[in-house]
């Protein structure tokens, strides 16, 4: 199961509304009442990822779950696309790899892009707020 996590410049812009711990542990909630306890986390910013990844341990212990070391967005893009169950961020990044997946079973998404925009839903994407 991938999980995407966007930070780096994400975190300096307020009006984005970024997914916050919050988002991602009723993310992790969510799959782990479905059987589920295996992650693995994209993300650009591999600091902050770390930070999420920490926090979520200390919530659940037994979690399974590690950042993997990007070796190009075409792969993390295609990682995302090809999987069959994700957590996806509020990015555009998360939202074309959903848009374009042929794939995925159920992806758990974010309601807004921004503070003011509201997602456009896709099919498969179940809303965690």
């Amino acid at each position: 199961m991938v999980i995407h996590i966007r930070g780096s410049d994400f975190l300096s812009i307020d009006k984005l509304n970024i997914c916050k711990f919050d988002y991602y542990k009723k993310s992790i909630e969510y799959y782990l009442s479905k059987g589920l306890n295996s992650f693995i986390v994209i993300s650009e910013d591999q600091g902050y990822g770390e930070e999420i990844i920490k926090r979520l341990k200390m919530c659940f212990t037994d979690l399974q779950i590690s950042i993997i070391k990007s070796d190009s967005i075409e792969n993390d893009f295609n990682l995302i696309r090809s999987s069959k169950l994700a957590i996806l961020s509020n990015s555009t990044f998360s939202w074309w790899a959903s848009f374009l997946s042929t794939s995925k079973k159920e992806f758990l998404v974010p309601s807004n892009f921004s503070i003011k925009e509201k997602r456009i839903d896709l099919p498969n994407e179940t809303i965690i707020n």
